[in-house]
């Protein structure tokens, strides 16, 4: 049987910069394709994520979706959820669509222009958390924060954008700093150059296990959510991947708790654009 799929960049609306992500259809003629068969497509695809959804009726509000890597299912990852709201919403087909069903839990969606960027947008899950260092055995004075229980992210600040160009490399801790915090723990290096009309501008890269990602999600909400936490702004527009040729920008609206001290709601915005289009049999 032949499945139609749609490879996106996101995170961007020009083609081959972004995050790119395929989206296999499965029709209802279809009654299943095993986990087996679904890893393998994800393989093939060998993208960061490769996402399966199958046909919704004309007035579903819910759109369940399984994600792939490479390697594994994924409850979800930023750039799969934000690529399945404008894939659906671009076809116009579903206009009470309200959330995607992940592993992770119901993702709410909505389309739309947020923080001047046009596309979709998601309020991500999460248990925002910075992770406690020892002045003791600590030698990087860089906080550890983390939005989902699987990935922490050292966030460290440089200077400038030259300094930002000139890094090569993940921060590397000894096994005394690491924190009570999930494996693996990436880099995200950002630079804050401006802020105009209320809006956090920051530049980032993202290292982790020796390579460079061109749009990290997760890494994105969690600056956006402690720098939010320590007075900054809560509307914070990033882009990231200018380094690596994948230049992708998207929009971060932090909601604090009433103390200030925690973060209540993480939206994520951003757009897409189709470079692809194919079948394949299975």
């Amino acid at each position: 049987m032949d499945l139609t799929f749609t490879i996106l960049n996101v995170f961007t609306s020009v083609p081959f910069t972004g995050k790119p992500l395929a989206i296999v259809h499965i029709p209802d003629s279809l009654s299943a394709l095993t986990p087996a068969q679904k890893l393998a497509i994800a393989q093939e695809f060998n993208h960061p994520a490769t996402l399966f959804l199958s046909d919704l009726s004309p007035d579903a509000t819910l759109a369940p979706i399984e994600i792939y890597t490479p390697t594994a299912p994924i409850p979800f990852t930023t750039h799969a959820i934000l690529g399945a709201a404008f894939y659906l919403f671009r076809t116009r087909t579903h206009p009470h669509l309200r959330a995607l069903v992940t592993p992770a839990g119901e993702i709410p969606i909505e389309a739309g222009e947020v923080l001047e960027i046009e596309g979709v947008e998601a309020e991500l899950p999460h248990a925002f958390h910075i992770y406690p260092r020892s002045s003791t055995t600590s030698t990087t004075p860089h906080p550890i924060v983390a939005i989902t229980h699987d990935m922490a992210f050292i966030l460290a600040e440089l200077p400038d954008v030259a300094a930002l160009a000139s890094v090569s490399e993940g921060i590397t801790l000894t096994a005394a700093e690491e924190p009570a915090a999930p494996a693996p723990v990436g880099t995200y290096y950002y630079v804050q150059p401006a802020v105009a009309h209320n809006v956090q501008q920051l530049r980032t890269r993202m290292f982790s296990r020796g390579k460079e990602d061109g749009a990290t999600g997760r890494a994105a909400a969690a600056l956006a959510g402690y720098l939010a936490v320590r007075g900054g702004a809560k509307f914070f527009q990033i882009t990231q991947g200018v380094e690596m040729g994948r230049e992708s920008s998207m929009g971060v609206e932090v909601t604090t708790t009433a103390d200030g001290q925690g973060v209540s709601s993480l939206v994520v915005t951003g757009g897409a654009v189709e470079v692809m289009t194919g079948s394949l049999t299975v």
